[in-house]
């Protein structure tokens, strides 16, 4: 009599295709490639911060340092004492900037300071409806000023920032190099927001010098991380699946 035949399955690995093991490389390379990217700016983003709190705790400066790398380097976003005069008929309207909701533009303006160097300050915000200066001719000041002022090392812009439209005199980040060239002037290389005594509600507004910097690169990181390993997990999960065999 024969016995009738049964089956039971086991699990073995099946050789993936080239084309399989090519994907896999790929993609597992990339993920963690971003992950390993977004721990290099969590990093940087951390020195970002300190480097924040250390100039607002620190008393300003009594003047400006002298050493341009120096001053690039270890002065970003020190708080120093500034004095000098306008060059009000040079200013640059940086767009858009946003003050409580509101849709306007930051006003940079020239200013000399008392040994003769340039910076370009940040004077603040500026409704939309006033970029024209016919409407905020209070707020151009004349004469000798006295000022705090934070300097501004950070970057701001992204792949995504239009081009500038100087024949408008509409720019969209701190160009330093483009605005020199554009104004005929040589400026120290750094620019700075006006705070403390020059925040009036007289147009422009000044900064508070409150800087809040979003921080979510090691959540980026994890995501990247997880969802290269969840790729290699159900590749092997694929691979390594049941086989059907007679006894």
């Amino acid at each position: 009599m024969t016995r009738p035949s049964t089956r039971s399955s086991s699990r073995q690995w099946h050789k993936p295709h080239p084309v399989a093991w090519a994907f896999i490389i790929l993609a597992s390379t990339l993920l963690f490639g971003l992950c390993i990217w977004q721990m290099q700016r969590l990093q940087w983003k951390l020195g970002l911060i300190e480097r924040i709190s250390q100039g607002q705790i620190h008393e300003p400066l009594a003047a400006l340092p002298s050493n341009d790398d120096l001053m690039r380097k270890d002065y970003g976003f020190a708080r120093i004492y500034v004095t000098g005069e306008f060059l009000h008929d040079q200013e640059i309207h940086l767009a858009p900037r946003y003050y409580h909701s509101q849709l306007g533009y930051h006003i940079l303006t020239p200013f000399r300071m008392t040994d003769g160097r340039i910076i370009l300050l940040n004077r603040g915000w500026v409704m939309a409806d006033h970029k024209d200066v016919s409407h905020r001719l209070e707020g151009q000041t004349q004469g000798m000023h006295h000022f705090v002022i934070m300097l501004r090392t950070d970057p701001d812009r992204n792949y995504f920032t239009p081009h500038h439209d100087p024949k408008k005199n509409i720019w969209f980040w701190r160009d330093r190099a483009a605005i020199s060239k554009h104004l005929g002037l040589e400026l120290v290389p750094v620019d700075a927001d006006i705070l403390y005594g020059a925040r009036t509600h007289t147009a422009p507004i000044a900064s508070d010098g409150l800087i809040t910097l979003r921080n979510d690169h090691l959540g980026y990181a994890l995501t990247w991380l997880l969802v290269g390993i969840s790729g290699i997990v159900i590749f092997i999960i694929f691979h390594w699946r049941s086989s059907s065999l007679n006894e």
